[in-house]
């Protein structure tokens, strides 16, 4: 017989929290790695071993380590679960723009400078994530800057009139 067939037949301790627990049978062993219920990090022992090991050292346990499902008490990764990084900033700030400058479009040259920098970040933002808001911020960002050009140009023209002048003839 092999030493790891030996090892797969004998009895196996354990520690969790500090605590030494055991024997049980490698099969035992095996089950618990594979449900979870212990950790790579856990030290095991079993006789033919010259000292403690983490069971992610024992070639033994490795097949079974592969298959352990993520330990729900243990610290998720930085940014697991955060979505993809990217742009996304820029997706909302050109919604919030594009609402702001379809609002402001009566006071022209704010709603003409919201919607200008929405359409922008809109432009930029649908490299990121948030495509959708890019593409709602450009809609916004648009009719914003159509109906404040449009207020714009009235606007100027009331100014630049000159007011009616009568001729005597």
């Amino acid at each position: 017989m092999t030493e790891m067939s030996n090892r797969t037949s004998q009895q196996w301790l354990y520690v969790i929290e500090g605590q030494q627990l055991g024997p049980v049978a490698f099969p035992v062993l095996y089950e618990m790695v594979r449900h979870g219920d212990l950790r790579p990090d856990c030290m095991v022992w079993t006789e033919g071993m010259t000292a403690w090991a983490r069971m992610d050292q024992v070639p033994e346990l490795l097949s079974a380590l592969g298959a352990a499902p993520p330990n729900p008490y243990t610290q998720a990764p930085i940014g697991y679960g955060m979505g993809q990084a990217g742009n996304s900033g820029m997706a909302i700030a050109s919604l919030v723009l594009g609402i702001v400058g379809l609002v402001l479009c009566w006071v022209p040259l704010l709603g003409l400078a919201a919607s200008i920098v929405g359409l922008i970040l809109g432009i930029k933002g649908q490299r990121s994530t948030g495509k959708g808001m890019a593409i709602a911020g450009i809609v916004l960002s648009s009719i914003g800057l159509f109906i404040s050009a449009i207020i714009f140009i009235a606007w100027a023209s009331m100014f630049s009139a000159r007011p009616w002048s009568y001729r005597r003839f």
